[in-house]
């Protein structure tokens, strides 16, 4: 479709780019409060079409609200004594870690002599980059205990928001009235957003299943932690799958040398590649109507803005400018229009 607009003068150019960096450094500026802020709203748009659907099979909303708090509060519960055990015994197993680094290095570096091949010293350099990588695991696994501190504050405000959603939406109904386009395009906001976050749900949920069986199988520590960072992952386009395996994938290689490696890349390239690539766009479809280009550029974006948790907000958040401040102005709507995905 061909939009008859005409081009932005070089005045507002100026004016919208000003008034980016301004809103930038005020949301950088408060990013840790805003982080779980966004992080509970993004969990309530996970839970709000188990809602809506509990209210199509004729429950009331009283009902279908305590059936869906209290399956949360278990499910969290739950989750949070798995992932303290695992981490517990993930913290354990680091000293012995280290020293199979180490082990293996000197194994490779032996394999390598009786072939006539010096490499010491790329082995060295390759063993103090693995090194570091592995503190960055560790450092990663110390930022998912932090997390478990704020994660029940996280839950119990999505659940708070959730119980407003009815009478805000009444609320909206009766300040801007039935037939406001305002009101029509937040209500395909909330049901596109809503809708991409549950069958992304879903197909995360899958994916995370398998590679626990295989993490299992393999015999790698702290599957199911593993297995969980999968699915946290899985919200996070193009990158998200690479930072999953690197950890099982190390792991694997201390633990049980470079064949374990060798079938945890397999493995989870076969598994997540089913999920993300046969089944994923048959079901999401473009759900949220944005390119790859701008897919990738949002990531980077809200990453430096509001730091790790702008990877799993990247998505929503650009949808969010992008259906209700561009797509609602005259002026900036071919702007909307180029950031959709090619029709």
């Amino acid at each position: 479709m061909r939009l008859d607009l005409a081009p932005p003068s070089v005045l507002r150019i100026l004016l919208a780019g000003a008034s980016l960096v301004v809103v930038t450094a005020g949301l950088r500026a408060f990013a840790t409060t805003l982080a779980p802020i966004l992080l509970a709203l993004l969990f309530m748009f996970l839970l709000l079409p188990a809602l809506r659907w509990l209210q199509r099979t004729g429950l009331r909303t009283g009902v279908a609200l305590t059936i869906i708090i209290v399956a949360t509060l278990v499910v969290t519960v739950v989750m949070i004594i798995v992932l303290g055990v695992s981490l517990a015994h993930l913290a354990g197993r680091i000293p012995g870690a280290q020293d199979s680094l180490a082990q293996r290095s000197a194994d490779l570096e032996a394999w390598l002599k009786t072939r006539g091949i010096d490499a010491s010293a790329v082995v060295s350099s390759a063993q103090s980059s693995l090194h570091g990588l592995f503190q960055g695991v560790v450092t990663f696994v110390g930022g998912l205990a932090v997390t478990l501190a704020t994660a029940v504050v996280i839950v119990l405000f999505a659940l708070w928001i959730l119980i407003e959603v009815p009478a805000f939406h009444a609320r909206f109904r009766t300040a801007l009235g039935d037939t406001s386009p305002d009101l029509a395009r937040g209500a395909a906001f909330i049901h596109s957003i809503s809708t991409w976050f549950a069958t992304k749900a879903m197909l995360g949920l899958g994916a995370a299943v398998g590679n626990l069986i295989l993490l299992l199988i393999v015999g790698i520590d702290s599957a199911v932690l593993w297995a969980m960072v999968s699915f946290v992952c899985s919200f996070i386009p193009y990158i998200g799958y690479w930072i999953a395996l690197i950890p099982p994938l190390l792991l694997g290689w201390l633990q049980n040398g470079p064949g374990a490696a060798l079938v945890v890349f397999l493995g989870y390239g076969a598994i997540n590649g089913t999920f993300d690539t046969l089944i994923g766009p048959r079901v999401l479809g473009e759900t949220l109507d944005l390119s790859p280009t701008v897919t990738i550029l949002a990531l980077v974006y809200w990453s430096w803005v509001l730091g790790p948790v702008g990877s799993l907000l990247a998505l929503p958040l650009t949808v969010m400018v992008k259906m209700l401040l561009l797509e609602r102005d005259t002026h900036t709507r071919w702007l909307a229009t180029v950031m959709g995905a090619t029709k």
